[in-house]
């Protein structure tokens, strides 16, 4: 899996990041509002929507959140990080420092909206829609597993579950043109830990693992 460096712009400020060529836009992003404490609300209290731009001869480029970064991008690209609603190019006066569009943006098309499916290991497959938020302990896998595996953990033949907070260990919910899982207590996303209510956006398809080598759970986005 190559790696490619990525420069990317936030208004005065300038990141450097190594990038697996699998990266998705949405993870990028989400790692750099994380990692560099940039706001998630504006002054009126509305939720920022974050989004990368690539800029080439027509002007800057919107980058699906879904893409992975090695489809549209290569070692040395310079990407710019704003605020969907509010790019901040387009409010400067200072242009030897902040890269201006030639011409308007482009009309962003709508995104497509996605329900969540979870996969539940030994268990059923529940589809969840975007209004709906589930949180996920112990008692609800163990509602959700199919009754041979019910009885196996009631004669101690599986104690993965015990792994699994029987309070609140984490929450899956849908909110803008994103899914996310919240962490209360310890969750792998893809092999990454979270934990400590830190929120995540979910990828297309991905593997929870709830709790330290605990319960796995698919989780599969699909169009609605």
């Amino acid at each position: 899996m190559s790696r490619l460096d990525i420069t990317i712009k936030y208004k005065d400020k300038s990141f450097e990041r190594s990038l697996t060529s699998s990266d998705t836009v949405h993870n990028i992003i989400y790692q750099i509002v994380r990692d560099q404490k940039l706001p998630e609300y504006t002054e009126d209290g509305k939720a920022v929507t974050y989004g990368l731009y690539i800029r080439d001869n027509k002007g800057e480029e919107s980058l699906d959140n879904d893409l992975q970064i090695g489809e549209r991008c290569r070692s040395g690209d310079i990407l710019y990080l704003a605020d969907k609603n509010n790019l901040w190019w387009n409010n400067s006066n200072d242009t030897r420092q902040v890269p201006l569009p030639p011409s308007p943006l482009p009309t962003l098309e709508p995104r497509e909206k996605y329900g969540c499916r979870l996969h539940i290991h030994n268990g059923k497959t529940l589809a969840l829609e975007r209004s709906e938020s589930v949180l996920i302990n112990r008692s609800f896998i163990f509602s959700n597993l199919f009754v041979g595996e019910q009885m196996r953990i009631k004669l101690g033949l599986d104690d993965t579950i015990r792994r699994v907070s029987r309070d609140k260990h984490c929450r899956i919910y849908a909110q803008g043109d994103l899914w996310y899982v919240k962490a209360y207590h310890t969750v792998y996303v893809d092999s990454r830990q979270y934990r400590d209510h830190q929120v995540v956006p979910l990828p297309r398809k991905a593997t929870l693992i709830i709790g330290k080598h605990g319960w796995p759970i698919e989780v599969e986005l699909f169009p609605v």
